[in-house]
């Protein structure tokens, strides 16, 4: 079975996000419930940044009672790759900074989904097994996986 190498074959497309103007209360709730660690926020489709539930909730202690805003919790400085780049540009970032996750936008800012680094991780251990067999095992699962 041949494994992916474009950059949207492993992206995680069915995740939660919010709009900027919901409520925080949806915010706790959803944290509460879920045990996910950040909630990409999207206008529309385009991505306006990421909620990480450490800093939602670290923040989010003092300010119970004062109203409080979506966009206070958004983190914007996080990096966003192209549907264009490659899975080794991926891994560069991956490996320059501590995400765990990068998302993954269009020409137009629209989110297409999240990469993951634990998916990439996986692909590219897979992709170095496969690099080991022989050209003649190679062809025998090429065959079998049709």
């Amino acid at each position: 079975m041949r494994k992916p190498s474009s950059i949207t074959s492993l992206l995680t497309t069915n995740c939660l996000t919010v709009d900027p103007v919901v409520d925080v209360q949806l915010i706790r709730d959803i944290f509460n419930h879920y045990p996910i660690p950040f909630i990409p926020v999207v206008d529309g489709l385009r991505f306006v940044g990421v909620i990480f539930r450490e800093d939602f909730l670290r923040r989010n202690i003092g300010w119970q009672d004062e109203p409080a805003g979506v966009s206070d919790f958004i983190s914007k400085e996080i990096i966003t790759l192209s549907v264009r780049n490659s899975l080794e540009q991926a891994a560069e970032v991956f490996e320059a900074n501590v995400f765990d996750l990068i998302p993954v936008v269009d020409d137009a800012g629209d989110l297409m989904g999240l990469l993951l680094r634990d998916d990439l991780a996986q692909h590219l251990e897979d992709k170095d097994a496969e690099a080991l067999l022989t050209p003649a095992f190679r062809k025998i699962r090429t065959f079998l996986s049709l």
